[in-house]
């Protein structure tokens, strides 16, 4: 199991990495009229992103395991798919942290299981806290979408 469990954190420290170049490749293209929220916004994000990934190398040291610390073998190692750097309007900010954010969501809940399983606290109570923070981060990225194409019923107020 130990093997697998390496592989498996280390998928998820890539991941990690990724999803906070991401970010911050986003950050600092945000255009649009939404730019001071979302560039606000995204460096929350991808700051807590950065807490996350020392977080994960430090656990995977206390359970002597060797976390990946290349960019190349993050990007050999990710499911992510890496962004292009270019200008990101406030609905692609929004659909690039959301589906990323669900990706590590499904992660973590997978790594926290299989930890269960092995009841090891140290990894189930750090990846429940992750899930907790991935779900408060999609609803307040999800809360800063706008409809550009009100309904009839949003007309009437």
């Amino acid at each position: 199991m130990a093997h697998e469990q390496t592989d498996e954190l280390n998928t998820y420290l890539a991941n990690l990495n990724v999803m906070s170049a991401n970010v911050r490749n986003m950050h600092w293209n945000a255009v649009g009229p939404y730019f001071a929220a979302l560039h606000c916004a995204t460096e929350k994000v991808y700051k807590e992103l950065q807490k996350q990934i020392d977080e994960v190398a430090e656990l995977m040291k206390i359970h002597k395991m060797q976390p990946l610390t290349k960019m190349s073998d993050y990007l050999n190692a990710t499911t992510l798919e890496e962004l292009k750097d270019k200008e990101f309007n406030e609905h692609e900010i929004i659909d690039n942290i959301v589906a990323d954010g669900s990706e590590l969501m499904k992660q973590a809940r997978e790594i926290r299981d299989n930890a269960d399983d092995e009841d090891d606290f140290m990894i189930v109570n750090k990846f429940e806290e992750y899930l907790c923070c991935y779900a408060k981060m999609e609803w307040m990225v999800r809360a800063m979408h706008v409809d550009e194409n009100p309904t009839d019923d949003d007309e009437d107020d």
